[in-house]
């Protein structure tokens, strides 16, 4: 909650900067009688984030409501989901002097999934290689919102938001009786009939909820709206039954699970007027002469500048042998969910020509995510802890971009290529005896895909905001210790990040007159 909420206000004072910094560039003469209207149909795409608490609680296994084994997994359990969000919006505003008040409705994609070993409740022992499995997952998301917002300054907007809203959900588990030594399934095998009492069951609904936020909203162009936005949502509460009470070895139990998510993102929309608008002369003979980067703004040129941001990872191990842990038994899968700072810096190159500006890019940073689970741990007599960790060390991309120049300002969309150095490693005790530590570095490639938006600050000098995620996808790797042989697991690893950047850019004047 606080790194998003810290994303949140890092994006609201960079926007609220400029403004005032504008303000001050007016010489503090007040606005004029006539401005530009903020009524009209507005659609908009938006990319960002979504961060989901999801939240397990058992409340009976079989028959007896109070039935709890003695080492059982965690319950309540937490689901933590979090994955890149894309979105689109379209509204309606009304402005009545300085306020601004609207209707919107917004659809966004996002692919949040967790899977835990053992069923959270049900028996389980300190090993890894539980073959029972929960999992949440979410997918898409909705909202009718008004908004009531008020006019800080001629082209920034500070609004807030709620309304209903409404999201998928998918919940998932399984059972695989024999696979394990102790397991939610009493399964059998039978000869000439195989394994009776596996049991995998899953059940989707669509949750109803309520959300709300705020944000800024920038008119950066003409009718080109720039805007950052946070909400918060609540769902209702869901009861499910699983594995019925039907059939040899049913082992039935029941169990709730409530959400709450977080969503931050940044949005690009466009206004269709719905009235009369004064005229862009009219605006400047009520004003100062402005001092910042006019419209003819030239962003053709090298560039190179520093970043500093956060970053959070999700690294998904699926320990196909069990060897991470006794008893070697197939099925264990593990998510570490980390978090950092990093800093680095970017060079790279743009051309404008057409009204659009393109580019290539390279970044790199070093990173100091750092994230660990104890997903075993077991009391007296055993004495057992298993911790797994998952470091980044540094990323480094290289993308192309681009950019539909808007005045003084350039928001952009960038793809390509992804690199992270990558630590992973276990860290074993049993029975109040240290089993040596497996550890591994790994350079892993993937995709990045992100966007942002920079503005010209003063000369040759940008500022600009970027959210990119990053994808590695999943790959076989070895971890080896000390009179062991290599264990080998399969590595998912995904990065969102923030980042706040400058930029000194060379090559021919970004504004004619200037040097």
């Amino acid at each position: 909650m606080m790194r998003i909420l810290l994303a949140g206000l890092v994006l609201a004072g960079g926007l609220a900067g400029r403004s005032a910094a504008a303000a001050d560039l007016d010489g503090g003469v007040p606005p004029p009688a006539s401005l530009p209207t903020w009524s009209g149909f507005y659609l908009g795409v938006g990319l960002g984030g979504r961060w989901t608490d999801a939240n397990w609680i058992t409340t009976a296994l079989g028959e007896d409501e109070t039935a709890r084994a003695p080492f059982a997994t965690s319950n309540p359990a937490g689901f933590d989901l979090n994955d890149a969000r894309i979105s689109a919006y379209l509204g309606y505003n009304w402005q009545i002097a300085h306020w601004v008040l609207g209707v919107e409705a917004d659809l966004g994609w996002g692919d949040n999934g967790r899977r835990r070993i053992g069923i959270p409740g049900s028996l389980a022992v300190f090993a890894p290689g539980l073959a029972d499995t929960a999992s949440v997952k979410d997918e898409w998301d909705t909202s009718v919102r008004a908004r009531l917002g008020y006019l800080a300054a001629p082209d920034l907007l500070l609004y807030a938001t709620g309304g209903p809203s409404w999201t998928s959900r998918k919940v998932s588990a399984s059972c695989a009786g024999p696979l394990a030594p102790v397991s939610l399934c009493p399964s059998l095998l039978v000869p000439g009939l195989g394994v009776i009492g596996n049991r995998t069951q899953s059940a989707s609904d669509i949750l109803v909820g309520w959300t709300v936020g705020g944000g800024l909203e920038w008119r950066v162009a003409d009718n080109w709206m720039l805007r950052g936005e946070y909400r918060y949502s609540k769902y209702e509460s869901t009861d499910f039954t699983f594995f019925g009470t039907t059939g040899v070895n049913a082992e039935q139990f029941r169990f709730s699970v409530d959400q709450q998510t977080h969503t931050a993102y940044l949005g690009l929309s466009y206004l269709f007027p719905a009235g009369a608008a004064a005229s862009t002369p009219d605006r400047a003979a009520t004003r100062a002469p402005d001092l910042r980067p006019a419209l003819g703004y030239n962003w053709t040129g090298f560039y190179l500048g520093p970043h500093i941001g956060g970053a959070w990872t999700s690294t998904e191990l699926f320990d196909p042998t069990a060897n991470l842990g006794p008893p070697n038994l197939p099925g264990s899968v593990f998510r570490v969910d980390a978090a950092g700072f990093i800093a680095g810096g970017q060079v790279g190159f743009n051309y404008q020509a057409g009204g659009w500006a393109l580019g290539i890019e390279a970044q790199g940073a070093w990173a100091n995510t750092t994230g660990s689970i104890l997903p075993i741990s077991a009391p007296p007599p055993f004495n057992a802890t298993i911790r797994l960790s998952s470091d980044i060390d540094w990323l480094a991309t290289v993308t192309g971009r681009v950019g539909l120049p808007l005045g003084s300002s350039l928001p952009y969309v960038k793809g390509g290529w992804a690199l992270a150095g990558e630590r992973y490693a276990t860290d074993s005790t049993l029975l109040g005896a240290s089993i040596p530590i497996s550890d591994a570095n790994d350079t892993r490639s993937g995709w990045v895909i992100g966007a942002g938006v920079e503005w010209a600050i003063a000369g040759r000098w940008t500022a600009r905001l970027e959210y990119s995620f990053m994808d590695f996808g999943t790959e076989t790797r070895s971890i080896t210790a000390a009179g062991q042989p290599p264990t080998p697991f399969d590595v998912d690893l995904k990065v969102n990040s923030f980042t706040f950047g400058l930029n000194y850019r060379f090559g021919p004047a970004p504004i004619a007159g200037t040097f």
